[in-house]
Parts: C-alpha cells; sequence; structure tokens
C-alpha cells in the first residue's frame, strides 16, 4: 500500500480478489465502473478476477478497502480476499520478529 496525502485525505492502493466473475464482459467491467471504480483497473489473472484500486481516499486504509468492499457488492460481486504490498511486508517482518523473539 503507498499513500499519498491531498486535501486532507490520504490516498490508499490495494487489491480486491473477487468471486462470481467467469469473464471480464463489458457488463461487469461497466457495473464495476458505475459502483465507483473509476479509480482502478479491474483484470484476470489465471482465471482469478481482481481489482487494483490505485488512488482511493478516505481517512485510513481500513474505512478505503471497506467502502471498496461495499461498491463491489453494489455492482453485484463479492470480495474474497484483500492484498496490500504493506500489509504483506507487516506480516514478513512480524514473523521475523517472532524468531528473533527470545521465548521465556
Amino acid at each position: 500500500m503507498a499513500k499519498f496525502s491531498r486535501k486532507g485525505m490520504d490516498e490508499y492502493q490495494f487489491t480486491l480478489i473477487l468471486t462470481g466473475i467467469k469473464d471480464l464482459t463489458p457488463d461487469v467491467t461497466d457495473a464495476l465502473y458505475e459502483a465507483g471504480f473509476d479509480d482502478a483497473l479491474v483484470g484476470m489473472s489465471a482465471g482469478v478476477p481482481y481489482i487494483d484500486v490505485n488512488h482511493r481516499q478516505a481517512e485510513s486504509l481500513e474505512k478505503a478497502v471497506r467502502e471498496s468492499i461495499r461498491d463491489v457488492a453494489k455492482a453485484g460481486f463479492h470480495v474474497i480476499r484483500v492484498e496490500s504490498e504493506t500489509a504483506n511486508a507487516i506480516t514478513r517482518i512480524n514473523a521475523e520478529l517472532l524468531t528473533l523473539t527470545p521465548h521465556s
């Protein structure tokens, strides 16, 4: 997750992994665009649909992600996972810290 500040709100980047989409038809992409994903790239990798949200403005990452999940639902689809490079990095660091921390 890269974080940018503008107009008192931060901008966040993350990826939503979706279910319920077999093909990226114009109807699917139009529904997602109309639901609020004009700040995103909709794609499919190995048959798995995803949305790369690039500049979602919100007060926090959590609010940005929750708003995006609601937007996906408005389009008639479901999010099954959220990915964020920053969150992944923190998870890796925490795992490393667990192996370095002496246990009592």
